[in-house]
């Protein structure tokens, strides 16, 4: 599994202590094995490069490159390495410090040779790095979600003590109702995609031969603009894609996989976060529409403009019988999103909803 890039203490990785073949190095337990053991014999890949414990810039294939540093003394180093590393072999004398990268890495500082008996580092011989050949895949995560606002609406003015008139009469009444987006919002379709990259940091061609995601249980079709198997040349890169969507907005791991002709196969894991700073949002319904049932039309009004008091009068009558009625008013409302820019048409979200009143309303008999 590939990690990505980081120059960090060699000596905060070391976790590799076996019984009696270690020794102490600056307090930490380094395993040790005979300077003749090879990066194949250690399990630490079936490539190694031997170099001189001298600072400089090294060929490593034609292709790849490492820096090495060493600090004033010549004793412990940092290395820079353009293929990813599996470990190093750091001997002086008849014993060599094995370095175990945990996993690869390209960039790393404090390595040195084992420690004399007084505690300080011996002189290194040499500087072999180990290494395997393999495709390197990696790629960010990005989180994409819909977020709908939501409207509230009531009347509040209208004729709180009822309304009198005559048989026959028509009474003007007047209303407002308030409107306005409320601080909830509702977050749907929950979507996680990103790139694929695959880049071959060999100096021969190899073929890809299967490419997958998944974003945590959910396997993920991989998308290329190429089909498989594809030939990568020594150096060369591509891109692909995955988009899936997800039930929520819990964190997820995200594992891309490659597999490759002539290559073990390979992968990386990274998260994938709805709280990242990457993480998008489309926001829908930040326009609402009101009307009211025999007077139509009453205005749209944007999110952005908070809290709307509009008025609008009412008749009442004619009424051609006396008596007590109660009388309701709705006013509704259905939000939509920005009209189409090259149509005009309003994008409706399928929200609706409605404030009403009732009005107690006299007809006064003769």
């Amino acid at each position: 599994m590939h990690k990505l890039s980081a120059l960090i203490l060699a000596g905060a990785l070391v976790g590799c202590m076996q019984g009696d073949d270690s020794v102490a190095t600056h307090g930490k337990k380094i395993r040790t094995a005979s300077r003749d053991a090879t990066c194949a014999d250690l399990g630490l890949g079936d490539r190694e490069i031997t170099l001189p414990a001298v600072s400089g810039a090294y060929d490593i294939d034609g292709l790849n490159t490492v820096e090495l540093a060493f600090d004033y003394s010549g004793r412990v180093f940092t290395f820079h390495s353009t293929v990813r590393l599996d470990g190093a072999l750091v001997p002086s004398g008849d014993l060599s410090a094995v370095w175990d990268f945990d996993g690869e890495a390209d960039a790393l500082s404090g390595l040195q040779a084992p420690d004399d008996d007084y505690g300080r580092a011996l002189p290194p011989d040499s500087v072999t790095l180990c290494f395997d050949y393999e495709f390197l895949v990696n790629g960010s995560p990005y989180a994409h979600f819909d977020r709908r606002i939501q409207w509230g609406a009531g009347i509040e003015l209208g004729p709180r003590d009822g309304t009198y008139l005559d048989i026959g009469q028509v009474l003007n009444a007047q209303y407002s109702v308030q409107v306005q987006p409320l601080t909830t919002a509702v977050d749907s379709n929950f979507t996680i995609d990103g790139p694929v990259f695959v880049e071959n940091p060999t100096p021969y061609e190899a073929w890809i031969t299967s490419l997958s995601a998944k974003v945590g249980e959910i396997a993920t079709p991989v998308v290329c603009p190429f089909a498989l198997p594809y030939k990568l040349t020594p150096g060369a890169l591509v891109e692909c894609a995955y988009k899936t969507q997800v039930p929520d907005r819990e964190d997820r791991d995200v594992v891309l996989a490659v597999g490759a002709s002539g290559l073990p196969p390979s992968s990386a894991t990274t998260v994938a976060s709805f709280a990242s700073h990457t993480t998008q949002f489309t926001t829908t319904g930040r326009w609402v529409e009101l009307t009211t049932p025999g007077i139509g039309f009453l205005g749209v009004f944007r999110a952005d403009d908070g809290i709307q008091h509009v008025p609008f009068t009412v008749p009442f009558g004619p009424y051609s019988t006396c008596g007590y009625r109660s009388v309701p008013r709705f006013v509704y409302l259905r939000s939509f999103d920005s009209p189409d820019p090259t149509t005009g048409e309003q994008i409706w979200t399928g929200d609706t909803g409605e404030a009403h009143y009732y009005t107690d309303t006299y007809v006064r008999c003769p």
